[in-house]
């Protein structure tokens, strides 16, 4: 296993194992997966519950206890929120309603793919699978 497949919406926050969106800095509460269609699944499901998503599948490596190691350029932005100079992680919340409707997959060569183009993705890979049996 030499990677995982996770999922990051528009606003960078990354689906957790308990279905709810997360920033991503505790890599043990992310949805992960080694399969690509198990991936692309969870991705369909969770753009059929909130049609305004924009998701994408992103392929992480693998740390040595088995965590997907995230790079921290598509970790969501930290905001300074404290007046005595104390750091404070929160998120930057960007206005939901001025999100696309289209969902992108971005493979591993970073390839953006429609709706359409990751079912046709999916099935291929289903078939690859079944004849690999």
């Amino acid at each position: 296993m030499s990677c995982y497949y996770i999922l990051q919406n528009q606003d960078h926050y990354f689906f957790g194992k308990d279905k709810s969106w997360v920033d991503g800095r505790d890599n043990n509460a992310l949805f992960k997966t080694a399969h690509k269609d198990e991936a692309l699944n969870q991705l369909f499901e969770a753009n059929s519950r909130d049609v305004t998503l924009r998701i994408q599948v992103i392929a992480c490596d693998i740390d040595p206890k088995g965590r997907p190691l995230v790079p921290d350029d598509i970790l969501p932005p930290l905001a300074m929120v404290c007046d005595d100079n104390e750091e404070t992680s929160q998120i930057n919340d960007n206005d939901e309603k001025n999100a696309p409707n289209e969902v992108d997959v971005v493979s591993s060569q970073s390839q953006e793919h429609t709706m359409s183009e990751a079912s046709a993705i999916l099935e291929q890979d289903i078939l690859e699978t079944q004849g690999t049996d």
